[in-house]
């Protein structure tokens, strides 16, 4: 399965991300979960792990091709 990334940014400049997995996130009712950021050393500028933070999010993604069109009023 692939991966997600969920990038942090400064302007335009990505900062911080998170790469996870999309099978992580195939919950078709997802609650808040919280993801720990990592820092982008090729921008520089968080330079510690610890620094690069968490963020909360719900997120459910949908295999249309598998599952079929999302019925959004439910």
């Amino acid at each position: 399965m692939g991966r997600i990334y969920i990038y942090l940014l400064d302007g335009d400049k990505p900062i911080c991300f998170h790469a996870g997995s999309v099978k992580d996130f195939m919950n078709p009712n997802p609650d808040f979960q919280w993801v720990p950021l990592s820092p982008d050393l090729a921008i520089g500028k968080v330079k510690d792990q610890y620094k690069a933070g968490y963020i909360q999010l719900k997120l459910s993604i949908h295999d249309k091709t598998k599952d079929g069109p999302m019925d959004w009023k439910s």
